[in-house]
């Protein structure tokens, strides 16, 4: 005969653990306007998860979408042409947290490597990795913030400003102690949508923990600036936790920035009491 008292508590450890902004692109005649940045995305990982004390090194990932006619992809793999334009010279500084930050050395925006490219739609893409080293423990934001509203113009039709960012934390997980590796998105912006009906939007993920990722809008000065919602979407444009995005476009003509933020949440189940009786 066996009796037992189970007790049995269920654990999150989930952080917030990237941003990034989007377009959404309708089925319309291309226009091209002076504006020559269109979105993208930043993401990082843990070189070695297991490592737990200084230096610990992480890889950052920074992804952009350009417009082809004014950021030029001369050779896939080699720099793109920006010359002087809004990305050029900037850096990808703490924004938030800094004090937990003090040996991140900011990588810049550019130069980075084209990996492809529209002409028809007149996009072009780039992407660098750079690697950091940083403290145990670390937990801060890092973002490319524009210094002015030099990007595509949106549905409002004003040259919003923007911030792409992504929140670094190294805290190691409850779980299994080691630094959690954070969700990466499966998608390119922009996305193209038809006009005249409402379009769901699911947004596929990789988390390489097993981890359950969640959506939800953006929101504040720091994840996304003059493009939170909904100041460029409709306003009945609708996120799920499940990171599906319902919208319906208002004009043919119109460009819309879809700022999201994305979460990880692992579910642990731990016994934390057992007792029995054994006849």
């Amino acid at each position: 005969m066996c009796r037992s008292n189970f007790s049995w508590q269920q654990l999150t450890c989930g952080r917030i653990l990237c941003y990034f902004v989007w377009l959404l692109l309708l089925r319309r005649s291309f226009i091209t306007k002076a504006n020559h940045f269109n979105g993208g995305a930043i993401t990082w990982k843990p070189v070695n998860n297991s490592a737990i004390t200084a230096p610990i090194q992480i890889e950052i990932i920074q992804t952009y979408t350009w417009i082809k006619s004014q950021v030029d992809c001369p050779t896939i793999g080699l720099p793109i042409s920006i010359g002087t334009k809004t990305g050029c010279c900037s850096n990808l500084n703490c924004t938030v947290n800094c004090a937990t930050s003090t040996s991140y050395t900011a990588p810049p925006i550019t130069p980075s490597s084209c990996i492809g490219y529209s002409t028809s739609l007149d996009l072009s893409y780039s992407q660098r990795t750079d690697i950091v080293s940083l403290n145990a423990d670390d937990y801060f934001t890092v973002a490319f913030v524009s210094p002015s509203g030099t990007y595509r113009l949106l549905m409002s039709n004003l040259s919003a400003k923007w911030t792409i960012a992504s929140v670094i934390d190294i805290r190691r997980r409850m779980d299994t102690g080691k630094i959690n590796t954070p969700p990466v998105a499966l998608v390119f912006s922009p996305t193209s949508i038809p006009f005249g009906t409402t379009t769901q939007i699911h947004i596929p993920f990789l988390d390489v923990d097993g981890d359950d990722v969640i959506c939800r809008w953006s929101a504040g000065v720091g994840e996304c600036q003059d493009v939170c919602y909904p100041a460029e979407i409709p306003a009945l444009t609708t996120v799920s936790t499940g990171c599906v995005i319902s919208i319906a476009p208002l004009l043919v003509t119109d460009w819309y920035c879809a700022p999201l933020q994305v979460k990880a949440v692992c579910l642990t189940f731990i016994n934390l009491l057992v007792q029995g009786e054994f006849l």
